[in-house]
């Protein structure tokens, strides 16, 4: 018998009705779909719904595996952090078990946000498809050290003649074109809006940021109280979406020898199903050590998403702070 506040099913019908796919390059199940935009398979499923506080949470995830065949080496894992600072919804996640490279998003979905989520996973969705392909007619697999991950449909074959779904980051550069005018008040309600995580919060007209308690080592910033960083930032535009607005998480310098390596293990476990939480965007090293970044495009953005993802990373800093004091988890790298 159906669970009429599960909303998995009408999610995935959702991203599978907007994005024009064709029966002839899918297969479909109720919960999936998995479809041959032209070289590469992208896979969309909606894990089985889990009561919380009496909300039906379901993780909507999407990938399209990149590459096969990839050794693992200090140089990959700089290759993939460099990635992931120029991705905007997705991550490049290696998967040292399965020697993959994959390109990776989720949601945590229920009745209540389910209309402007399935509207962001959209977008995360068609961008993932298009960058794919665009990795791969660049030789990127290769560059990593693997294979490109081309396979075809079990019935019609291989697919010769590209979706036009390739080509949608045209649609959100378009967009991207001019600074992206936000709401009057769009990021003072960074500071009002109610539960609140932040211990300090500060906004303007461009942005806000926000501090959540962090009891590790040392501070994001040196003589400052031990808080992990939110920020909002209108004005500096994506090297290729354009404009839009970044958030961001910055992590205190707590991990030892922090590295990109443990940037990709963040990634990997944020996209499986060990976390409940949104996974757009991804970890990578900055300067001031470990963060996570999303892009949101001008395409995407609705009102209110800058204090909707306070929450998210929020829950983000929550997650790592146990990691920090439990032990990082580490990988054994091959060279």
């Amino acid at each position: 018998m159906s669970n009429p506040s599960d909303c998995g099913p009408s999610v995935i019908d959702f991203l599978f009705a907007h994005m024009q796919i064709d029966e002839q390059w899918s297969v479909r199940t109720p919960r999936a779909f998995t479809w041959w935009p032209h070289q590469l398979c992208q896979r969309v499923w909606a894990d089985p719904a889990r009561d919380d506080d009496g909300f039906d949470l379901v993780q909507v995830h999407a990938c399209t595996d990149l590459a096969l065949d990839v050794e693992p080496s200090e140089s990959l894992y700089l290759h993939v952090a460099e990635g992931n600072r120029r991705l905007a919804l997705n991550a490049m996640v290696y998967d040292p078990e399965a020697r993959t490279i994959s390109l990776r998003s989720k949601v945590l979905a229920h009745q209540e946000n389910q209309f402007w989520l399935q509207r962001l996973m959209l977008g995360a969705v068609g961008l993932q498809a298009a960058l794919a392909q665009t990795l791969v007619n660049h030789g990127i697999p290769e560059l990593l050290g693997g294979r490109p991950a081309i396979s075809q449909h079990p019935v019609s074959g291989p697919r010769l003649v590209p979706d036009e779904m390739t080509t949608i980051t045209r649609v959100f550069i378009d967009y991207g074109s001019k600074p992206f005018p936000f709401n009057p008040g769009e990021f003072e309600l960074v500071k009002t809006i109610e539960p609140n995580p932040s211990v300090l919060t500060n906004t303007d007209e461009h942005g806000a940021t926000a501090e959540f308690p962090y009891a590790g080592e040392h501070p994001v910033i040196p003589g400052a109280k031990m808080t992990s960083l939110y920020r909002a930032k209108s004005q500096n535009p994506h090297p290729t979406l354009g404009y839009g607005c970044y958030i961001t998480l910055n992590l205190p310098g707590t991990v030892v020898n922090e590295s990109e390596q443990v940037a990709n293990q963040l990634n990997l476990l944020e996209s499986s199903n060990a976390v409940w939480n949104h996974f757009l965007g991804s970890w990578t090293r900055e300067r001031l050590g470990l963060c996570h970044t999303i892009f949101l495009p001008a395409h995407s953005y609705m009102a209110g998403l800058a204090a909707t993802f306070l929450h998210s990373m929020a829950n983000r800093s929550n997650w790592t702070l146990e990691l920090d004091r439990h032990g990082y988890p580490a990988e054994q790298t091959k060279h």
